[in-house]
């Protein structure tokens, strides 16, 4: 047998779609509830820190992809951390600044930037005494301070929680929403890059493109769920 050779680049890329749509599907499937003034579920925050991490490792990572082939062909000067390289070579600040509010969560989760607060409980849960305060001198970065709305402690473009434990099923879906809206775009500027629309992913049990779970993700948690179980019925129902 003829010994093959080929060159090889160890780009995760579309490797993360599994994990990440099947944790999607048990962060669905456990019941997502809008989170209290101070924290979701722990089994909701947990679920969507782990979504949301990988899904902006896929980014990254689909970026760095980019970058390597651009360099391979017309070398680039120095070096470039994926957001700055996303900056200098694509000419879509739009777009630009909501990755940087994607790398800015990433950083919240991966570091774990902490808050401190007086709490107390009710009715309603918990809820906070006085705003928290974020040791902003010992935590998060430049970045961070230009995409934190303090009073909200969201983002200020894509409105995602940058209180660690609030995060939730709300956020999870637009990291995913906006992380298909950067990916699409390298897609659209030369396939060599990225190719994820039409990737196929299993949802629910069924073979969809990725761009139709995208998609899905507008439609209520409860419509999807009826979907899946009529036809959980009727695969058992014989003919």
């Amino acid at each position: 047998m003829r010994e093959h050779r080929s060159g090889y680049v160890s780009i995760i890329g579309s490797n993360f779609l599994y994990p990440i749509v099947r944790l999607f599907e048990e962060l669905e499937k456990m019941g997502p509830k809008p989170p209290n003034e101070v924290q979701a579920g722990p089994y909701e925050n947990g679920y969507s820190v782990a979504i949301i991490g990988l899904s902006i490792f896929m980014v990254e990572s689909y970026i760095n992809r980019a970058r390597f082939i651009i360099d391979s062909k017309i070398p680039i000067p120095g070096k470039h951390n994926a957001l700055t390289f996303f900056k200098k070579q694509f000419d879509q600040n739009e777009l630009y600044e909501k990755l940087r509010e994607l790398f800015v969560v990433r950083d919240t989760i991966v570091h774990n930037h902490p808050w401190e607060a007086m709490i107390s409980s009710s009715a309603d849960g918990l809820k906070f005494e006085v705003q928290p305060q974020h040791p902003s001198d010992k935590y998060g970065d430049k970045k961070f301070l230009n995409a934190i709305d303090l009073p909200s402690r969201k983002t200020k473009i894509l409105k995602i929680n940058l209180f660690p434990t609030r995060i939730s099923y709300d956020d999870v879906k637009e990291v995913l929403k906006t992380s298909y809206e950067i990916l699409t775009f390298i897609e659209s500027t030369n396939k060599e890059y990225c190719v994820i629309s039409y990737l196929p992913v299993n949802f629910y049990g069924k073979a969809v493109r990725f761009s139709d779970f995208i998609e899905s993700l507008d439609e209520p948690v409860s419509e999807r769920l009826t979907k899946k179980d009529d036809d959980d019925i009727a695969e058992r129902v014989p003919d």
